[in-house]
């Protein structure tokens, strides 16, 4: 493309976007349509005729989970971001945490897919909301968002204006197939044309006195309605058919719950909203005749399958009518009156005919499929569960799971998700398993108790065995079985006794392990009362780092979490766990909010807190070192020693410890089992505490004494203890509805980014997360910003006394030495994101003066440096630069190839220049391009400099100058073909090398622009 006769790059600013020499240039705006969630803002015009009041946008959503996880379109992750945000009540986020689930760093369609399992769940459920009043706060807090609350009000508005529904609305709702639901109802009485019902019939009148085979066909249908004939429900069955609606069980028995409704108070209608809600429905979805929720019908389809006989499906073959659940509810309440042909029926069993055997295998595998979170599933997607075929409907069912679990594992292939999803089943279903078995099988000899395989195994031997005897038991789980018999406690009364002969405290473990031995007849000693406490230990890790995220993320790597050592297991859970969540910074996070919001906690309280809060992440951090040091030299495991061991080991290398009086050097060549065992259950307590430690329950421990006296065992049982407080309760319920609404409010700013963040991320094949959202609407729209801010926070998180001026000059240096080729330039980005990495591990928990922001801060910086080293993998590089005296973040775009070469594409912004945009095409005899800035200055700065003088360059002013925008333009074009180096460069053009040259000579050029 050219402009006044000069060649522009690859059209980040072409003819129709601007006009040359200081006119200005268009915003560069474009208008986005995006699929929009329309029911909050105008459900009438919105409800979904297919069934159970499904609306039409949001299904329209839903169908892009059914992707499957393939390519989506920028506005398709858009979309998926608003359905997201839609989903994000505090229920659903307490889920997703339990399920191991970050919302913030999971792909978005993969967060809603397992929102959705979860709010299947909680509707199969059912709990009490407790939304005991009206008011503004109380809505917003019930519902956990603005969204929600606002349809919390439309549904209490609505359901104040109802009334019993007359002929009309109820012809009007039968006639469209909706639920009873508080808002379908409002829309019958409200939105309807008035006289529907006569309008539809023209004012017909029917008279079944006179026909014996009608009369007989109705009675029939109403008896499998499970209602008695009578005058009543005649003249029902005759409405419906003088209303020209159909005529069977359900309608029937649909009319006469309709015509019985009663209107609820206002209590009773928060009530059944609270259930809805909490059920993880729409407010909308509340129904206002009992047993028709969405919750109900799947239940009952599920009893009806199961209850199902040989003879009712003997009597459907025989009728040649469908094998479906209403079906076979009719079946059932014709055989109880006697309406069926006994001898017909007999005669299909007896003959085991072909339809017969089919429908029975059919039903079979139904039973074996259905269950209600599956049927709630189908019925938010607008299936008929009732009425489907049950051959159908298995199929439908088959369908829902594959498409959850294949969207979990992004598997190739059916046989892969097969495969995989059998052992995610069976490894998430043995863990719960294994959770209640009895703890005593730890001390079985013999027993594998080593893999979840052979836990599982030695339970279900061992809970059929004390089931039979009718004993209570403890399960792994910490859990007591009092519904079993015997009172443990007289069963084990003696126990704090032999621990106190033996002189160790009365902890859960060490309880725990007297309890184990005795049941199992072993002798209770010290060696064997740490083997136990050891094996029990290494059990609940493994029940704690085992989310159902995390079994998925080892299967995805290829291993077998059944048969893995549960210490090998629980290592590489433990590695994943924190790989995802950055859970060591979440942590660390938690405990600076609580801290900060804390006002009776003092000043010299918050910094002791403090150190007592990095002395356990230093001993966590060091793998074992430090304790497998103590436990070798025989050294008491108190905190105090602890730290003493932490800071000889800051001060050398060696594998040594040093005594407090610091006299002698101890070997630590002790390296037996014995200390093997010891060390690796002590630094499972160590994990146990670093999760269970919090401002509150420190200050806790601390009136019961010198914490740094406690033992890791000791102190977790303190811990344990203060958690029961209410203090600590107090304040673990205030941050986690802090931490809510602080996630929540990014999934809203990912949300409402611009379309052209999501194009970026789709351009760079990057995941379609909230963080991601986030880091690249940053990089991309105060690309100023983030090396100031990585300066700042390397230099504020360091408690060393480093020259970080020269650094910073050194790292300036070695980005202008790489700019020679893409193999240096990825090195150079990289090296920095692991930079940014270093400062959140190395330096973050020694600082006395992080705050919590500051951590959310840093690893949005680390976010924005970790996207853009991959970006560098396309040629994208985002490099930091002193423009004058700025500093500032350059993003440096270069392409070569087949067609498009030696272009070069730049985009920086400072205080003083305003936006910039360099647009380059560069050969081996000339440089062409364009230069366009928000700030006229600039552009006359510039030319007045003279560094393009030697270039065929054109400049352009624009008042709205976009960069994210011509970021996500350039992201989208890629080097084509091979490049061209000495050996095969063709007459006229660029090598690589001399093109990163070029680059590097602009790049030098518009440094000294002042």
């Amino acid at each position: 493309m050219q402009v006044n006769g000069v060649q522009l790059g690859q059209g980040l600013i072409n003819e129709d976007e601007i006009k040359i020499q200081g006119k200005v240039v268009s915003d560069f705006s474009e208008k986005i349509t995006s699929k929009r969630k329309e029911w909050e803002i105008n459900p009438a015009e919105k409800t979904d005729k297919s069934g159970y009041d499904k609306p039409e946008a949001k299904k329209a959503s839903e169908d892009i989970l059914l992707a499957d996880g393939g390519f989506m379109t920028a506005e398709d992750r858009k979309d998926q971001m608003v359905l997201m945000s839609e989903n994000a009540g505090d229920k659903e986020l307490d889920s997703l945490k339990e399920e191991g689930v970050s919302p913030l760093d999971a792909d978005a369609h993969k967060v809603v897919t397992v929102v959705e399992k979860i709010q299947a769940k909680m509707a199969a459920q059912g709990k009490d909301l407790g939304l005991a009043e009206v008011s503004e706060d109380a809505l917003v807090e019930a519902a956990g968002s603005e969204i929600m609350a606002n349809s919390l009000r439309r549904v209490l508005d609505e359901g104040a204006s109802i009334t019993e529904p007359d002929d009309n609305a109820i012809s009007y709702i039968i006639s469209n197939d909706l639920n009873p639901t508080i808002h379908n109802i409002y829309i019958a009485e409200h939105s309807v044309v008035k006289d529907y019902a006569h309008e539809k019939n023209n004012n017909v009148s029917l008279d079944f006195s006179t026909d014996d085979s009608m009369r007989q066909s109705i009675e029939k249908v109403i008896v499998a309605s499970g209602e008695e004939v009578s005058e009543e429900s005649f003249d029902r069955a005759q409405f419906l058919l003088e209303n020209d609606l159909p005529l069977n069980a359900t309608n029937l028995e649909y009319v006469k719950n309709l015509k019985e409704m009663t209107i609820p108070t206002q209590e009773e209608l928060i009530d059944m909203i609270n259930s809805t809600v909490e059920k993880g429905l729409r407010p909308e979805d509340t129904v206002l005749i009992e047993g028709t929720g969405i919750a109900d019908i799947a239940e009952n389809a599920v009893n009806i399958v199961n209850e199902a006989t040989d003879e009712d499906i003997a009597y459907l073959v025989s009728e040649d009518i469908p094998l479906s659940v209403e079906n076979l509810k009719e079946a059932k309440e014709l055989k109880k009156s006697g309406y069926i042909d006994a001898e017909k029926v007999k005669a299909i069993l007896d003959s085991n005919e072909v339809g017969f055997v089919h429908a029975k295998r059919v039903l079979e595998e139904t039973r074996l499929i259905m269950t209600e979170e599956a049927n709630i599933t189908l019925m938010r997607k607008g299936i008929h569960i009732d009425t489907e075929e049950l051959e159908t409907l298995v199929e439908d069912l088959k369908q829902i799971e594959d498409n959850y679990y294949k969207t979990l594992f992004d598997a190739d292939s059916v046989e892969d998700v097969e495969n995989k999803t059998a052992l995610y089943k069976d490894t998430t279903q043995s863990l719960e398993e294994i959770k209640m078995a009895p703890m005593y099988i730890l001390g079985i000899p013999d027993a594998d108790v080593d893999t979840i395989l052979g836990l599982r195994e030695a339970g279900r031997t061992m809970t059929a065995e004390m089931q039979k005897a009718e004993m209570s038991y403890e399960t792994l789980q910490t859990e007591v079985r009092p519904d079993l018999g015997d009172n443990i406690k007289t069963a084990f009364r003696n126990v704090d006794d032999i621990l106190e002969d033996m002189g160790l405290q009365p902890t859960v473990e060490n309880e725990r392990a007297v309890k184990i031995l005795g049941y199992n007849s072993m002798e209770i000693n010290m060696e064997n009362i740490n083997t136990m406490k050891a094996a029990d230990e290494q059990v609940q890790r493994t029940f704690s780092v085992m989310t159902p995220l995390v079994v998925r993320e080892l299967i995805k790597q290829g291993e077998n979490p059944m048969t893995m050592n549960l210490e090998e297991l629980t290592a590489k859970a433990t590695e994943i766990k924190e790989s995802i969540a950055d859970e060591s910074d979440e942590r660390f996070s938690s405990f600076l909010y609580k801290l900060e919001k804390n006002n009776e906690i003092t000043e010299a309280e918050k910094q002791s807190f403090i150190g007592i809060y990095r002395l356990i992440n230093q001993v966590e951090k060091s793998d074992g070192a430090v304790i497998g040091a103590l436990v070798a030299a025989g050294r008491e495991l108190s905190f105090s020693n602890l730290l003493s061991a932490v800071r000889s080991s800051k001060k050398n290398d060696m594998d040594y410890t040093v005594n407090d009086e610091f006299e002698t050097v101890e070997s630590t060549i002790n390296n037996g089992i014995d200390t093997q065992i010891e060390t690796a259950y002590q630094m499972n307590l160590i994990k146990d505490v670093a999760e269970m430690v919090s401002p509150m329950a420190i200050k806790y421990v601390a009136r019961e004494g010198e914490i740094l006296h406690f033992t890791p065992e000791t102190l977790k049982q303190a811990m344990r203890d203060a958690g029961e407080t209410e203090e600590v309760k107090t304040e673990e319920a205030d941050y986690r509805s802090y931490e809510n609404a602080s996630v929540r409010e990014q999934i809203e700013t990912a949300k409402n980014a611009e379309i052209e963040v999501y194009r970026l991320l789709e351009n760079f094949g990057m995941d379609n997360t909230v963080n991601n959202v986030l880091a690249m609407n940053y990089l991309a729209s105060n690309r100023g910003q983030i090396f100031k801010q990585l300066f700042k926070y390397e230099e504020e998180f360091s408690r060393e006394d480093v020259d970080f001026e020269g650094i910073r000059e050194e790292l300036l240096e070695k980005f202008s030495e790489a700019l020679k080729t893409p193999e240096e330039m990825a090195e150079a980005q990289n090296a920095l994101a692991e930079r940014a990495e270093h400062i959140m591990d190395g330096y973050m928990p020694d600082s006395d003066n992080v705050t919590e922001l500051d951590v959310k801060a840093m690893k949005l910086v680390n976010r924005q440096l970790s996207i853009a080293s991959n970006m560098a993998k396309d040629e994208t590089y985002t490099i930091p630069v002193m423009v004058g005296d700025e500093l500032t973040g350059m993003t440096l775009k270069l392409v070569h190839g087949t067609e498009k070469k030696g272009l070069i594409d730049i985009l920086f912004e400072t205080d003083s220049l305003g936006k910039v945009a360099l647009s380059l095409k560069a050969d081996a005899e000339s440089v062409s391009g364009l230069m366009a800035s928000d700030s006229n200055e600039t552009l006359e700065k510039v030319k007045a400099s003279g560094i393009f003088d030697e270039y065929e360059m054109s400049f352009a002013y624009s008042e709205k100058l976009d960069l994210t925008k011509m970021f996500a333009k350039l992201s989208a074009v890629r080097s084509e073909g091979e490049a061209a180096d000495e050996s095969n460069v063709k007459e006229g053009e660029l090598t690589v090398k001399e093109l990163y040259s070029k680059a590097k000579e602009v790049m030098e050029s518009l440094k000294n622009i002042r």
